[in-house]
């Protein structure tokens, strides 16, 4: 089924007011817009992104129900880190991937500590 732009926006708004979440992937910049040189690579989002995960969690919650917020956040990174280097971005894609191992390991050195 093809969908103009307007229908495009209506659903991803549809999308963000059920699942907030969502909103973190709308505010950020497209890999191509990255890997084009339109928009230059920020990764303090991503940063902020995984702190509100692991901050807002339960974790005492059950979290092997499939809505764990940090894992949640890493896939949506890492997968932004793939697509950048699809596009032969090389150095972009090592930066957020190293945000990724930077913010896992401050929180998990976290939980080690409050367990």
């Amino acid at each position: 089924m093809s969908r103009n732009k307007e229908d495009l926006v209506d659903i991803i708004m549809l999308m963000v007011t059920g699942y907030p979440h969502l909103q973190d992937i709308v505010d950020h910049p497209t890999p191509k817009e990255i890997a084009t040189g339109m928009i230059q690579l920020d990764t303090i989002s991503f940063c902020q992104e995984f702190r509100d995960a692991f901050g807002g969690y339960d974790y005492d919650h059950y979290y092997g129900s499939g809505d764990f917020a940090p894992s949640r956040a890493m896939n949506h990174v890492a997968t932004f880190a793939e697509r950048l280097a699809q596009r032969d971005n090389w150095l972009n894609a090592a930066a957020v991937y190293r945000t990724i191992l930077e913010e896992f390991a401050e929180h998990g050195r976290w939980l080690l500590l409050s367990a």
